[in-house]
């Protein structure tokens, strides 16, 4: 088997890693095991606002496992992480990184 053909096989084994978990990353570098909503859109790279947040809260549909400590709300960073992907789908075009958020129907 020639190397390349073995490169390129690693990189397509990271690629769909990736694909699989791409806000795992977030969360191996976030220094707390709990993410305020203030800070959502630092820990989402600006994917997620705060007032946004708020509101799918609001309705329900926000992550699950959701603190409040006086005012301060927060989620813990897992939760918020697979709360993320539930959400998340992939542009048709395969070179496109680009992510949208789908809004869950309320049967789910």
């Amino acid at each position: 088997m020639p190397k390349n053909l073995k490169f390129d096989q690693k990189d397509t084994t990271e690629q769909q890693e990736k694909k699989e978990n791409p806000f795992q990353r977030l969360a191996d570098n976030w220094p707390s095991p709990y993410v305020s909503r203030a800070d959502i859109e630092k820990f989402s790279g600006g994917l997620i606002k705060r007032l946004t947040l708020r509101k799918l809260d609001s309705l329900r549909e926000g992550p699950r496992g959701r603190v409040k400590v006086g005012r301060i709300v927060g989620y813990p960073v897992q939760e918020l992480i697979e709360w993320m992907q539930e959400r998340m789908s992939f542009y048709d075009d395969p070179s496109s990184e680009r992510v949208k958020f789908r809004r869950r129907s309320r049967n789910e």
